[in-house]
């Protein structure tokens, strides 16, 4: 036994399935060698993905909203109180400042972690949320944030600690087809995302010999896939548009190796403004220069030296894409990935551990 230290006990919550909420997959991942770590979640029955060293609770979804929501609050309890973790680091969900009357004792332990403010399209239904998370949040002893925007737009206690999107380096790959190759990869709703499929199509009016694809992947509300689908049609760009639908981060990779240019719209709304989105850094750590609406975190890692920043309409998408073109060869992947190194899921977690789990005693 001489040289052997116990692993300290972690316990991770958050309402999506392990493997579907990329920032949590990754803290479960870079953690797991060094932590006996606890993963809570709800199952929405999709494929069960695991990884060494860690134990994934499922709690199920069956029944109505608020049976469901007691199921999971009272699971939650359940674990905390049955186990002696170092340390609970949770998702912010709505009704999570709940569980503090039921493990007093556990408190101090407790880390709430806010990854998105409110983005619904209603202006009070907005104000409403994150009102309440702001709330809510300040009942806890510990707690974090995706951005400092965010941060500040939400009024959040200063003592918050910044975790920030990320994304794992993926080695370059040289590309020589004649063919430009785009992606997008994300959620389709409200982004607005038939407007890029309607830039594409001005693009190529003024440039009819461009031999084009743009492979979209992701999946959304019924409203925003017909208007993508819409789009497609109206604009006749079946075999230049590669609609794929959802496909896992794990299976990612070879898309990002495939493309030249990555796309990162986001409405330039002001409840978008400071939300990360976690393409863009997916996009820049592959070496794949971005073509981004000018939102207020997009601005922070997106320069003349990796990609080009533009409006949200489709005619500045059309001249972005063209001023993307015409300095792809001047672009260097290696520069384009050392330009947010700091963001790879290996330092993220490391400042996680650092700012965070030590600070709740765990060394």
């Amino acid at each position: 036994m001489n040289g052997y230290v116990k692993k300290k006990k972690l316990l991770i919550i958050t309402p999506k399935q392990f493997g579907y909420h990329i920032d949590y997959y990754n803290y479960a991942c870079f953690l797991s060698n060094k932590y006996d770590i606890t993963y809570l979640c709800w199952d929405y029955l999709l494929e069960k993905l695991t990884i060494p060293n860690v134990d994934i609770n499922y709690i199920s979804r069956a029944g109505s909203k608020f049976k469901r929501n007691v199921v999971f609050i009272r699971a939650i309890v359940k674990t905390i109180n049955t186990t002696d973790f170092d340390c609970v680091f949770t998702n912010y969900f709505k009704g999570c400042s709940l569980l503090l009357p039921f493990i007093f004792r556990q408190r101090s332990k407790i880390n709430i972690d806010i990854r998105t403010g409110s983005v619904k399209r209603s202006r009070w239904k907005r104000y409403i949320e994150n009102t309440i998370i702001k709330s809510e949040a300040s009942l806890f002893a510990h707690q974090s944030i995706i951005s400092n925007g965010l941060k500040q737009m939400l009024k959040i206690s200063g003592n918050a600690v910044i975790i920030p999107l990320g994304a794992n380096k993926i080695s370059p790959v040289q590309k020589n087809s004649k063919q430009i190759n785009l992606i997008y990869v994300g959620t389709f709703y409200n982004r607005n995302l038939h407007q890029t499929i309607e830039g594409i199509s001005k693009y190529l009016k003024k440039n009819p010999d461009a031999d084009l694809n743009y492979t979209i992947i992701g999946n959304g509300d019924d409203t925003s896939e017909q208007l993508i689908a819409e789009a497609i049609a109206k604009y006749n760009l079946e075999k230049i548009i590669d609609l794929k639908g959802y496909v896992p981060s794990k299976d990612l990779i070879p898309f990002l190796k495939h493309a030249h240019i990555g796309v990162s719209y986001i409405p330039m709304t002001g409840y978008f403004q400071f939300q990360p989105a976690t393409k863009t850094f997916e996009y820049l750590l592959a070496g794949i220069p971005t073509l981004a609406t000018s939102t207020y975190e997009n601005k922070l890692v997106v320069n003349d030296n990796n990609g080009v920043l533009i409006e949200d309409n489709s005619d500045s998408f059309a001249d972005g894409l063209n001023k993307m073109i015409c300095k792809l060869p001047k672009l260097d992947p290696l520069s384009i990935q050392k330009s947010v190194e700091e963001f790879e899921w290996k330092k993220i977690v490391e400042k996680l551990e650092f700012e965070i789990l030590n600070k709740i005693n765990i060394p």
